[in-house]
């Protein structure tokens, strides 16, 4: 029974008892009978990693997929804010104040310049009391 790329890298990857602790190169020289499954490009790639244990070889070979260029598999796009914009814990705005009020003082509160009004009044008031 013939393997396929995915069945020879998976079992590669997994980790046979068979090549515990071996490297990439010598698994390639004990000429397995599963390399035979294995494209040209993934053997070019095993060679390449030779020195590295085969099981990591194996895992970064079936992430890259089929079509994938020679070089190393890209680095899969990091989710979120990009490092080094994020503000430090005391000066996040993540809190929420919420409170019910009439007409005319929401339209006051508006006037007076609404978040970035109350946000000064409030360091305005935390100073006062630090001074006390």
């Amino acid at each position: 029974m013939s393997m396929t790329r995915n069945d020879s890298l998976t079992q590669l990857a997994r980790g046979l008892q068979k090549f515990d602790g071996w490297t990439a190169n010598q698994v390639l020289q004990a000429d397995w009978p599963g390399l035979k499954g294995l494209h040209l490009a993934d053997l070019s790639f095993f060679r390449s990693r030779g020195d590295l244990p085969v099981q990591v070889v194996a895992q970064s070979c079936l992430g890259r997929g089929r079509a994938a260029p020679q070089g190393d598999p890209p680095l899969p796009a990091r989710r979120g804010r990009p490092s080094g914009t994020t503000l430090p814990p005391e000066l996040r705005k993540d809190a929420m104040i919420r409170e019910r009020v009439t007409q005319a003082q929401q339209a006051a509160y508006a006037a007076l310049g609404g978040a970035e009004w109350l946000r000064a009044e409030l360091d305005r008031a935390a100073r006062r009391m630090k001074l006390s």
